[in-house]
């Protein structure tokens, strides 16, 4: 062999190495990748199904939500209505409390009239009395003068 043949074996056999070694590195690299895309396709699924987790949970908290302010609507339309009809009874009351208090003097007038006229009957009834037994007394006396006579 000669040297110009040796300087080309020793090159082809650089380049033999040189393409084995490629040929390695490239074969660790689609492993790599390949490992490296199954990771990423599984961190994928994983962050989906946890996507789909929170899309579900928000689904159902909106749910709620609008359960609960459909509550708190017919909570607040029952008080509203609650607090009307008290404030319509509490008028009501205060009216009755009025009518009574206007009615008042007329009753105590009425009372003072009523006292005032059984007043005057008594007087009346007691003066009648009292004229009977004049009548009597002035009778007896009438009599007794007669019988002593």
């Amino acid at each position: 062999m000669t040297s110009p043949e040796a300087s080309g074996f020793d090159e082809i056999q650089q380049i033999q190495e040189a393409q084995d070694r490629l040929q390695r590195s490239l074969e660790v690299l689609k492993i790599n990748h390949q490992r490296d895309h199954m990771m990423v396709l599984e961190l994928l699924e994983e962050d989906k199904l946890r996507f789909d987790g929170l899309k579900q949970e928000l689904a159902d908290l909106k749910e709620l939500h609008e359960r609960e302010m459909g509550n708190l609507k017919e909570e607040l339309l029952s008080s509203k209505d609650k607090t009307d009809c008290r404030h319509h009874e509490r008028k009501e009351f205060h009216d009755a409390i009025e009518a009574r208090h206007s009615r008042l003097p007329e009753a105590e007038q009425q009372q003072q009239n009523m006292e005032r006229d059984e007043d005057t009957i008594l007087l009346s009834s007691l003066g009648k009395i009292i004229g009977m037994l004049l009548v009597v007394l002035t009778s007896i006396l009438v009599f007794v003068s007669m019988a002593t006579q």
